[in-house]
């Protein structure tokens, strides 16, 4: 019975995914936030927000790690949501899992930024 239950509540928060374009883009942004992310990280992850080649990313280090592994995770969202903020509990698990500390960069979305971005 709680099986159940258990599927229906993911399948409740997989639905929040869903992106129409008749939606407003930011409001569709925020509630993936609101949905996936948590005030606490996992199994004492630290993190802390670091800039490489100025794009910030969350860096997580689980309490005992590898210095040597790492982990580069780029979360999902058809390059149209999600961000560093929606993933981080299940990096943090990941990272606990495998031992390694993960980078997660926050990277433009589109359609404000559509790929191939072109620098001039």
């Amino acid at each position: 019975m709680g099986n159940s239950k258990e599927r229906q509540n993911a399948i409740k928060k997989l639905k929040v995914l869903r992106y129409s374009p008749k939606m407003e883009l930011d409001s569709f942004r925020a509630k993936i936030d609101e949905e996936f992310s948590a005030l606490f990280l996992p199994n004492n992850v630290e993190i802390e927000e670091e800039k490489f080649n100025e794009i910030p990313c969350d860096v997580l280090r689980p309490e005992m790690y590898a210095k040597h592994r790492i982990m580069f995770y780029i979360h999902g969202g058809s390059f149209v949501g999600g961000s560093r903020k929606s993933c981080r509990t299940f990096v943090a698990s990941l990272a606990n899992a495998f031992s390694c500390m993960a980078i997660v960069p926050e990277f433009r979305l589109a359609p404000s930024f559509p790929f191939p971005y072109l620098r001039e």
